[in-house]
């Protein structure tokens, strides 16, 4: 189906419809059809119409040879620009790490400076406490060995003090043991003697008991016989 000028379908092979002639135009010469009733016939509108396709079919290509010829410019040129900026970038991350670089190495530089420092600060101190700790130990081992020796002095002294103590103990032990001995051996001599004393005055009592028992006796009549 084809369309027409004025965008209406047009069938291929049909006529279109003329306004009905008048019986005395009919009597006359045909008279010829106005030009755009020549445009409406189906070769022509066809023709036209393909012309038309055509034409259009031709633009579209061109303008899409022109928009693919663009997009290729466009892309040539975002290409160059990523590119370029790829390059910017590179070079700008070299530029920093190049600074960083000599920063971290200026600040190790200095940390191994400053600990360098220190190490040597500490040294001389720590130096300087050995010292210290040496003299202080030297001097508490001679306090110690001066203690020691009146410590020992003192020890002998009283040592010597409890030998002399032991033996004036002894001597009292062994005086008052003989004291005792006497004593004891004075004692069993009086109790002795006493003994002795008393088993005399027994002795004496029992003859005196004795002899009045006899004289008693005697004084009693004789039993008759």
């Amino acid at each position: 189906m084809a369309l027409n000028w004025s965008g209406d379908p047009v069938t291929h092979g049909a006529m279109t419809s003329s306004p009905p002639i008048a019986k005395s135009e009919e009597q006359g010469p045909p008279a010829r059809s106005p030009w755009w009733r020549q445009w409406l016939e189906p070769v022509v509108a066809g023709a036209i119409i393909s012309a038309l396709v055509i034409a259009l079919v031709s633009v579209g290509v061109a303008g899409f040879q022109s928009l693919k010829g663009d997009a290729r410019d466009m892309e040539a040129r975002l290409s160059e620009a990523i590119i370029a900026t790829e390059t910017r970038l590179n070079e700008k991350i070299l530029a920093t790490e190049t600074r960083l670089n000599e920063k971290i190495l200026a600040t190790e530089t200095r940390l191994n400076e400053k600990i360098l420092a220190t190490e040597a600060a500490l040294t001389e101190k720590i130096e300087v406490v050995k010292t210290d700790v040496i003299a202080t130990e030297t001097r508490l081992n001679d306090k110690i060995t001066a203690t020691e020796a009146v410590l020992t002095e003192k020890i002998e002294a009283v040592k010597a003090d409890v030998v002399a103590t032991e033996t004036r103990l002894n001597d009292k032990i062994t005086a008052t043991e003989a004291r005792l001995s006497e004593a004891i051996a004075a004692s069993e001599a009086r109790q002795r003697q006493d003994l002795n004393d008393f088993k005399a005055e027994v002795k004496a009592d029992n003859r005196a008991l004795n002899e009045k028992l006899d004289r008693i006796l005697e004084r009693l009549p004789a039993p008759k016989a």
